[in-house]
């Protein structure tokens, strides 16, 4: 029966993929198979389909059978797995669009943490650190997309989220999974803010450095150029305009063949031009006044000689 639905989904039938895989998983043996036929069930579905109601729901099959499993017949492999999925299938929904109302939205992103950090203790708890690591970033990103303003402590708690999963996590053995936790930390500390010595802008610089070198050691061209754009947009914030253009640059380099990023980075290097122009045209007009004070400062100005003979 699996073999067949595995063919149906081959030839693009989902509809028959899925209802052979969901009849698999009521005939199924075990609760621990039911959990996994009715996963994949989902997962054929969000392949199909995307991120909608139905995948939600057959997860939400395959949790209940994987609770069942983790309560009476031992491990919970297939629960941590399971949560994980409806948690990233929760929070893809909420951001994707696809819901109706932005209350329906925040209930997803919600959902979506509770089975994060459900699914976070059981990864923990089996020493898997990629597990955890993950759960911790996704954790980070549904509290982040809730939003709440510039007052919200939603970007405090996904710092402390992304900065536990980067403890967790070996940079050379999960190095995918610690640049997307970096990469997230250095867009997070821009939105918090910036004490007085600026160290959490610094600390982004640094953090974008740092995966940049590592994604182009692994010949990850696409994700190099990433960090390179990420570095340079906040270079042009720090107003650091020539190294703002060198990675912008070195970013659309990399970029080759990927007209939509291409096009987000020239927008990006014209607004830096803009940018440095206005910052320029403010220091030449701030060195002329000063130039202007000292002059009149120094008695050379001919009026303030002028109002003090008519005093």
């Amino acid at each position: 029966m699996v073999a067949s639905a595995l063919e149906f989904a081959r030839m693009g039938d989902v509809a028959r993929a899925t209802a052979t895989l969901a009849q698999a998983a009521r005939n199924a043996a075990s609760a621990t198979g039911a959990a996994r036929l009715w996963a994949a069930c989902a997962m054929v579905e969000r392949e199909g389909h995307g991120a909608g109601e139905h995948v939600i729901a057959l997860l939400r099959q395959s949790l209940m059978a994987a609770e069942d499993a983790a309560a009476n017949e031992g491990g919970s492999d297939v629960l941590a797995g399971v949560l994980l999925m409806l948690g990233e299938t929760l929070l893809e929904a909420a951001t994707s669009g696809g819901v109706t109302t932005q209350d329906a939205d925040v209930a997803r992103l919600q959902e979506s943490v509770r089975c994060h950090q459900r699914a976070e203790r059981l990864f923990r708890q089996r020493k898997d650190a990629g597990g955890a690591g993950l759960c911790l970033i996704n954790t980070a990103v549904a509290y982040l997309s809730m939003g709440g303003g510039p007052s919200s402590l939603k970007p405090k708690i996904a710092e402390q989220c992304l900065r536990a999963a980067l403890a967790e996590l070996d940079p050379v053995e999960h190095e995918t999974t610690w640049c997307s936790a970096a990469v997230n930390l250095a867009n997070v500390l821009q939105q918090l803010p910036v004490s007085t010595d600026g160290r959490e802008l610094f600390e982004a610089v640094a953090l974008y450095h740092e995966v940049a070198h590592r994604r182009r050691v692994a010949g990850d061209e696409p994700g190099t150029a990433r960090a390179f754009a990420n570095l340079g947009c906040l270079m042009g914030k720090l107003g650091r305009f020539a190294e703002a253009e060198e990675n912008l640059r070195e970013a659309l380099r990399l970029f080759a063949g990927d007209a939509e990023a291409i096009q987000g980075v020239e927008a990006t290097l014209r607004e830096l031009d803009q940018a440095r122009a206005a910052a320029n045209s403010s220091d030449r007009l701030r060195r002329e006044e000063q130039d202007l004070g000292s002059r009149c400062g120094g008695g050379a100005c001919g009026c303030a000689g002028r109002e003090g003979a008519e005093a």
